[in-house]
């Protein structure tokens, strides 16, 4: 029998760092706002010896009027991952406060500007706020900088001898149809990098916790039941 590793990450809703709403600035009408690609599968340095997994970088909502706003923070980690270099980042989720919205995702590439620079590969995948407001629009806004995914919600990938199950936890943007196509999917990459010799840790991450510690939000369900469980 083998002996592996296996390791289940999710993010954890309202547990990010957190920039004020105030600071979101339209670009003057004579300026066109050129959409930066972040580096991908093929930056990927097998050289380097670490990876960062980061979640929950939105800004704070107008709304969340409670919430602290920890701006200088976010940006001093942004900047020590930048400054460290690793293999690749990680992003489980909730890369911006509103999907759809062109100022947010302004703000998250002057933030990331040293990313697109160093061309550090970046895999993110998709949290609720990464919805709010028009999905198409929202979902254009996801893909056009990380155009290595290929318009997949969900993905896979290897690094040295580690495989990366990357999932879709927003049951409830999800039709039927993709649940059951996710869930097969999942299933299939886990006994596919089980059975392979090559691999011996295997990390699964989404975005809606199974189980939390937190006293702010809730476990999922559906985290739980069609990844978790098959996942033990």
């Amino acid at each position: 029998m083998r002996i592996g590793v296996a390791i289940f990450v999710a993010g954890l809703l309202g547990i990010g760092l957190f920039i004020p709403g105030d600071t979101l600035m339209a670009l003057p009408k004579n300026e066109i706002a050129r959409t930066p690609s972040y580096a991908g599968f093929a930056e990927i340095n097998l050289t380097k010896n670490y990876f960062v997994i980061v979640s929950d970088t939105q800004s704070t909502s107008h709304w969340e009027f409670w919430q602290e706003r920890n701006k200088k923070e976010r940006k001093l980690i942004i900047d020590e991952i930048v400054r460290r270099e690793p293999a690749f980042v990680i992003h489980l989720g909730d890369l911006t406060t509103r999907g759809s919205s062109d100022k947010h995702w302004q703000i998250f590439d002057d933030f990331h500007v040293g990313f697109c620079q160093k061309k550090i590969p970046y895999f993110p995948i998709l949290g609720d706020h990464e919805f709010y407001g028009n999905d198409m629009k929202a979902l254009q806004n996801y893909f056009d900088r990380f155009s290595h995914l290929d318009q997949r919600r969900w993905y896979s990938f290897t690094w040295k001898n580690v495989a990366f199950v990357m999932i879709d936890s927003n049951f409830s943007n999800l039709t039927k149809e993709q649940i059951a196509e996710q869930s097969q999917w999942y299933l299939s990459q886990l006994q596919s990098f089980e059975r392979n010799e090559k691999i011996d840790c295997i990390i699964v991450c989404c975005h809606e916790p199974s189980f939390t510690n937190s006293r702010v939000i809730k476990p999922n369900k559906n985290s739980g039941l069609y990844f978790a469980d098959p996942f033990i």
